[in-house]
């Protein structure tokens, strides 16, 4: 199930990369989503990296 949502948060954060560059938003705060979008991804994809080694 997490990695449905890691794959799930990453389309929204490429999605999320390419809307600011086309709109053109304010660059800092899309980073900070970004990051926070990134955090949770990374903790989902070192739970299934666990999960594949045991």
């Amino acid at each position: 199930m997490h990695w449905i949502i890691s794959i799930l948060a990453l389309i929204l954060l490429v999605g999320l990369e390419f809307y600011a560059l086309k709109q053109k938003i304010d660059g800092i705060a899309l980073s900070v989503i970004a990051l926070i979008i990134g955090g949770i991804v990374g903790v989902n994809l070192k739970d299934l990296i666990n999960i594949i080694s045991i």
